[in-house]
């Protein structure tokens, strides 16, 4: 073991190759087939945002050797560095590309390899140990027939610390699938099989999916490639040998190229013959038994980006500190109403007592507040909202059905879970039913919104709803207004007039100077009025 040592130690003398003079003689060749050493790649002409890009390059060019970067680190605003172990028929592929790369950009990233820049003993990193370590701890505890294999996001696992391991590389994924037949047979023998029931690789960036050999075993029935980049379904295909009864697939590019469900089962169907239950929706059964149930209800397909922007709109502006930014999405002639169901928790209670007006007309003592609870045009509807503290919503949590369409309406029903910021309560229940009308310059406004608020359903996941629970004020995207319509202005000179009390022409005067934002025109209009100086004609 000294002799070895002494060995290495003997031959550290860093070799460089630069992409200025790309070459590999017998002495590059013999420092890159060194063992016990890391190899340091310098990278120029390289932006932080392209590193992924430059780092998936050189992992395909190197396959099928297992290519693992490690410790990248920007040295500069245009210069990084890796350290990687490789041999040299690793390296002599990469000398005869001149040690550049052509991203999708059209820019040129050039680098040097240090060969033999330091030895393995003097970094403690083993990568291919530490990869293992985490592949372990993705297998479930489940009894061998159930077992899971869960690789989502595998990537970006901390675990991994300063080891890339883009799994969406068919090379590493190949390799990945290698290390877990090693984890739960550690005296390898090729042909065992990898015994897991469920495979989850979501939210990987996967393009496309493909490994050498038939790796897993007879229990393998559960696939899970959500949120990936599949263009098409014949990328699983390699899955397809195998009796895949569980499919997950929503989130892929090629899910909405169907017109109808029907096409896109048996599109998948045709590959999966035995599939049972897809985007967990039970299939091959008659719909009279079991009906499949659909997140979202849009019928009117025309409407469908309309729906989604204007909801995304409305909970991007309702989830602001300061719901004043509603102004403009509320008809001068809206209604509103509340109700409030049988809320069970007491910290959620005083919340709700601060601001809620219970419009349930089933259990009104006092008639008297029927009419008063039943708000009429923006002013008295936005500040009824700008009583509710801070909430946050999340689209992928709501379910979004439209109720009726025509060709200047539509009715909308949003219900979901959501979440009081700046409290430490746990999420609460909304239904919102709000029915939208068509006004001039391609505007949309709300005619009649009902609010509804409730406990959590008792089936509901609430481990789907940590992100919700462990929220901060950067989650909610900060909305800036830039332009209104004529209708806009209109609601914003009626609300100042409001507020102020002045003419038409003096609130025009103050929101034009004040770029037609109402706080800093009431800003200017309180600061001009203590100090006296509003003329009586502004009134």
């Amino acid at each position: 073991m000294e002799t070895e040592t002494n060995i290495v130690n003997q031959f550290i003398r860093p070799i460089r190759l630069t992409y200025k003079n790309p070459c590999f003689t017998q002495i590059e060749a013999e420092a890159s087939n060194q063992i016990n050493v890391w190899h340091k790649f310098i990278l120029f002409n390289i932006d932080k945002e392209d590193k992924n890009i430059v780092l998936d390059n050189l992992i395909e060019t190197c396959a099928p050797i297992f290519f693992i970067p490690v410790m990248f680190k920007m040295e500069s605003e245009n210069k990084a560095t890796f350290l990687t172990i490789c041999r040299s028929n690793t390296i002599q592929k990469l000398v005869n590309q001149k040690l550049q790369i052509k991203i999708s950009t059209g820019k040129l990233i050039y680098y040097d390899i240090v060969l033999s820049f330091i030895a393995c003993k003097d970094i403690e990193l083993n990568p291919q140990q530490i990869i293992t370590n985490v592949i372990r701890l993705c297998f479930g505890r489940e009894p061998i027939s159930k077992k899971s294999l869960n690789l989502e996001n595998f990537t970006h696992n901390k675990l991994l610390g300063s080891i890339y391991c883009p799994i969406h590389i068919s090379s590493v994924f190949d390799a990945i699938l290698r290390f877990s037949r090693s984890v739960v047979t550690p005296n390898y023998i090729r042909d065992v099989k990898l015994p897991v029931r469920d495979l989850i690789l979501r939210n990987n960036n996967m393009e496309s999916i493909a490994f050498t050999e038939k790796v897993f075993g007879f229990h393998f029935s559960k696939l899970d490639v959500r949120n990936n980049k599949l263009a098409d379904i014949n990328l699983l295909r390699p899955f397809s040998e195998y009796k895949i009864t569980e499919l997950w697939l929503d989130g892929n590019p090629f899910c909405s190229k169907y017109e109808s469900s029907k096409d896109y089962i048996n599109a998948v169907k045709s590959l999966f013959p035995h599939l049972q239950v897809l985007d967990g929706h039970i299939i091959g059964v008659e719909q009279r038994i079991i009906p499949i149930h659909n997140k979202h209800f849009i019928n009117d397909k025309i409407k469908l980006n309309l729906i989604k922007q204007f909801v995304e709109h409305f909970f991007t502006c309702y989830d602001q500190n300061d719901r004043i930014v509603l102004n403009g999405l509320y008809d001068t002639g809206a209604l509103f109403s509340m109700t409030v169901g049988p809320i069970s928790d007491n910290s959620h209670k005083q919340i709700i007592k601060y601001f809620a007006t219970n419009r349930n007309l089933l259990k009104f003592v006092d008639y008297a507040k029927c009419a008063e609870f039943l708000l009429f045009g923006p002013e008295k509807i936005i500040s009824a909202l700008r009583r509710e503290p801070p909430t946050l919503h999340k689209l992928k949590y709501l379910d979004i059905d439209l109720l009726y369409s025509t060709n200047n309406s539509f009715a909308v029903s949003v219900q979901g879970p959501f979440l009081y910021r700046k409290t430490n309560v746990s999420p609460l229940w909304f239904q919102r039913t709000l029915i939208v009308v068509a006004k001039e310059d391609n505007e949309f406004c709300i005619i009649n919104d009902q609010y509804h608020l409730d406990n959590c359903p008792t089936n509901l996941n609430n481990v789907d709803l940590n992100e919700l629970k462990t929220i901060t004020d950067k989650s909610v995207p900060l909305f800036n207004p830039t332009s209104f319509s004529m209708a806009e202005k209109y609601q914003l000179l009626r609300l100042l007039q409001e507020l102020t009390t002045m003419n038409t022409e003096f609130c025009n005067k103050f929101l034009r100077e004040a770029n037609w934002d109402i706080r800093q025109a009431i800003k200017t209009f309180m600061q001009t009025y203590v100090n006296n100086k509003l003329p009586s004609e502004a009134f």
